[in-house]
Parts: C-alpha cells; sequence; structure tokens
C-alpha cells in the first residue's frame, strides 16, 4: 500500500511538472497533451521530427532536420508559414515544453524504478532462503541472536 501511495504522490508530482511547464509555455496544457510528434531517421546522423496539432484554435505543424551539428525549423499556423522572431516564439515554448515533458517523464519513470528496487530488496531480505536460514546462523555463531 506504501507503493502505491507513493507512486500516486509521485505521479502528482510529474502531472505538476508537466502542467508547469505549460504554463511557463503560455500554451493550454490539453492542446499540447495531443500534439502528434513523429521522426524519421533521414541519413546516418539525419532526423526529421515534425509536430503537429491545434492549439487555441490554430492548426500548428513545426517541421525540424535535426543534421546534428545544425537544425533547420519550419513553423507553420494554419498553413502560414511563420519568419523570424515569431518562429523562434513558437518554436522556444513548444521545444521547452517538451522537454520538461520528457524530463518530468523520465523521473517519474526513476522514481517507480527507484522505490519497487526497495520493495524488491527489503522482501528478499525478508524471504530469501539464504537470508532467512543462513544469515542468522552467522550471527548466532559470533554470538548474537
Amino acid at each position: 500500500m506504501a507503493m502505491e501511495s507513493g507512486l500516486d504522490a509521485r505521479l502528482q508530482k510529474r502531472n505538476e511538472a508537466i502542467k508547469t511547464a505549460a504554463d511557463d509555455a503560455k500554451l493550454p496544457l490539453k492542446d499540447l497533451q495531443k500534439l502528434k510528434i513523429h521522426e524519421t531517421q533521414k541519413g546516418e546522423h539525419e532526423k526529421i521530427y515534425t509536430i503537429e496539432g491545434q492549439i487555441n484554435g490554430v492548426e500548428l505543424k513545426i517541421t525540424k532536420e535535426d543534421y546534428g551539428t545544425r537544425t533547420l525549423a519550419a513553423v507553420s499556423l494554419n498553413g502560414n508559414e511563420l519568419r523570424g522572431n515569431e518562429k523562434m516564439r513558437v518554436l522556444q515554448a513548444i521545444d521547452h515544453y517538451l522537454q520538461r515533458e520528457d524530463t518530468a517523464n523520465l523521473r517519474h519513470i526513476d522514481e517507480v524504478y527507484e522505490e519497487a528496487r526497495a520493495v524488491n530488496q527489503e522482501f528478499d531480505r525478508q524471504h530469501d532462503p539464504y537470508n532467512v536460514n543462513v544469515l542468522p546462523l552467522v550471527d548466532k555463531l559470533f554470538g548474537g541472536e
């Protein structure tokens, strides 16, 4: 039961981190969570990322071509390509949200794994035949109970 309540608390912490990321980006969380993200390997070191969806009723499409040392990006809203500061503002907001969401998810997974590992170790300590039958003999050999 302790693991379940810990899981609920960690999940709440993860969800709060993701909501904060959306708030920081000044974009609605429900729309950000519906974005479709596709990654395509173009060459040995080249990838194409496509991010599509609707935010506040505006159709968003971002295409990023990552060449390892440089990245080219195109951003359009309702089919109209953005340039300059507007393009950078949208890219930064979406990238910021996606990076923070990934970080929150990875931390959540790590925390769940660590607690499960601790629970398994405690179970093994209490139930493993060596721990139950042999270790008490070593303690008894040296005068312990």
